[in-house]
């Protein structure tokens, strides 16, 4: 027998292959991760853990920025950076005195709408360009139908506060 000539029954011709199959979409995947925004977006918005918290709501893109968004609803706290972690990002606090923005509910689809109110209250940071983004909601239509009337009752009298995070990728 010919040992130079390939066995097709020969176990190691076939797994040359599958290793290079195996490596191609192990490849692809990370580029496909790192060039398309959403995906990493995804990633690093699904990895932010906020204790204590509930999630009441999650949605995609703000307009045609890639982004992802996600409101929590908890107990109030002093330091939000305390309770807000995910892998390799640190939280920071914006200054105390960071305006509070109100956004006017009222147009012409929607003349009697309620404001949406909210104040930035921190930030953060990963080594692949992302960012998170944190609102303190205090007021906003947008999430009423998610809450329990407790919920929106605590959000009113402080004694609960709705974070909206924002995670986007790249420049924006």
């Amino acid at each position: 027998m010919d040992t130079d000539s390939p066995d097709p029954n020969h176990r190691g011709s076939r797994r040359k292959p599958v290793i290079w199959v195996i490596v191609g979409v192990v490849g692809l995947t990370a580029l496909v991760w790192w060039f398309w925004p959403e995906s990493r977006l995804q990633a690093h918005m699904s990895s932010v853990e906020v204790e204590g918290y509930v999630k009441v709501a999650e949605h995609g893109a703000l307009g045609n920025l890639p982004s992802s968004t996600v409101v929590f609803v908890g107990p109030a706290v002093d330091d939000v950076g305390r309770i807000i972690s995910a892998p390799d990002m640190t939280v920071r606090l914006l200054p105390p005195e960071a305006p509070t923005t109100t956004y006017p509910g009222v147009t012409p689809q929607h003349p009697h709408a309620p404001a949406h109110v909210w104040a930035g209250i921190a930030v953060g940071d990963w080594d692949d360009g992302c960012n998170l983004s944190v609102d303190r909601i205090f007021e906003s239509p947008d999430y009423q139908e998610n809450l329990l009337k407790e919920q929106v009752e605590g959000i009113r009298d402080g004694s609960l506060f709705m974070l909206k995070m924002v995670t986007m990728c790249g420049e924006g």
